[in-house]
């Protein structure tokens, strides 16, 4: 946050200033591979059929912005941008290839949770603002692409640095199957360091969405970043040794 705010970097800028860091951390302080970022038990990164397949189609969205967006505007920020995002297609693939149905299914209810508290969320914001929060059809492409291109950079940028990189490091499993931890504390204590990050540049730099330097979207932005890892924590309490293979 201290580069973001002396170097004054847009946003886009001071996400990716953080992918050379978080490799340092994976290597130097966890000394960890880094295919554990994606796959907290991975031995070996390998795609397979599947992850290969997975990865062809994951990369369609950031590689057709790269070319018609990014490179014409000759902007190296937004080229790496799109760049992050065609490498995290890859290693969506090898996380989303290598993910249990089993953990998966313990992960869901957590996840509808945290999402349904998105949406209440931000549609009592919309409400609030005198908004629709209807969805127009047409903009049902333009929804999908976002998503695509979100999901698959937030696998090198953001979401890695603390789901697989910090999280890990902070909640890890001994080989006696006990955790090294309290799951909710080092939930909430890396959940407060995500929820910061994303209070300092959706002040600093009025991010892109629902939040555009307002102080009570600045808030909800921290509380929604947070929501999932109190969730997370929960999932925790209901199976130590039973995780998931997938790191975020």
């Amino acid at each position: 946050m201290a580069a973001g705010w002396i170097f004054h970097l847009d946003v886009n800028a001071y996400l990716l200033l953080g992918v050379p860091l978080v490799v340092l951390f994976q290597l130097f302080v966890a000394r960890r591979p880094l295919r554990n970022l994606w796959v907290r038990d991975a031995t070996t990164f390998r795609l397979g059929l599947i992850g290969i397949v997975l990865a062809a189609l994951l990369i369609l969205a950031p590689g057709y912005d790269l070319f018609f967006v990014a490179l014409p505007k000759k902007s190296w920020v937004v080229t790496a941008w799109f760049l992050c995002a065609m490498a995290g297609a890859v290693f969506a693939a090898f996380a989303l290839s290598r993910q249990r149905a089993s953990a998966a299914r313990r992960g869901l209810p957590s996840f509808v949770a945290q999402l349904l508290i998105g949406i209440a969320i931000t549609a009592t914001i919309a409400i609030t603002q005198h908004h629709l929060i209807g969805f127009p059809l047409p903009k049902l492409a333009f929804l999908v692409k976002q998503f695509l291109l979100y999901f698959t950079v937030c696998f090198v940028v953001e979401e890695v640095v603390f789901r697989g990189a910090l999280d890990s490091h902070v909640y890890q499993l001994r080989s006696d199957g006990q955790a090294s931890g309290s799951p909710w504390l080092s939930a909430i204590f890396v959940s407060a360091l995500l929820g910061d990050l994303a209070f300092a540049y959706s002040s600093r730099f009025q991010r892109i969405g629902i939040c555009r330097g307002d102080p009570i979207c600045d808030r909800c932005s921290h509380f929604i970043r947070s929501a999932s890892f109190v969730l997370l924590a929960s999932e925790r309490y209901v199976s130590l040794t039973g995780s998931g293979t997938c790191s975020g």
